[in-house]
């Protein structure tokens, strides 16, 4: 019980440390020049914008490393997959000591 009550009056002075900083930062604001607001509005929705294509970009890069596992577990059951993979890194090794030129059989 003592815990609980410790816990919910840190939770209350947390809560008011919430409370003065955004009234602060209310203040701030409306003291700022309109230009100025509105330059901060803007880069407000540009923050959003960017953290929800932050959040696609974070989904795609699950599902390209969801089909990478796939891929190497794929390739650790089956020996002639990993027998090409070998051949074709054996096939880029060579090319690139030809004077660094790409070569027409791997492309």
């Amino acid at each position: 019980l003592s815990q609980r009550l410790a816990v919910e009056q840190r939770t209350k002075q947390v809560e008011g440390q919430i409370a003065t900083i955004q009234s602060t930062l209310d203040r701030r604001l409306s003291s700022m020049p309109p230009s100025a607001r509105q330059a901060y509005s803007e880069l407000l929705a540009e923050q959003a914008a960017l953290l929800a294509e932050a959040g696609q970009f974070e989904e795609r890069l699950a599902e390209l490393h969801g089909a990478l596992s796939a891929a190497e577990g794929e390739l650790g059951r089956n020996t002639f997959k990993q027998r090409a993979l070998e051949l074709q890194v054996r096939a880029v090794a060579g090319c690139m000591r030809v004077d660094n030129a790409v070569c027409p059989a791997v492309l």
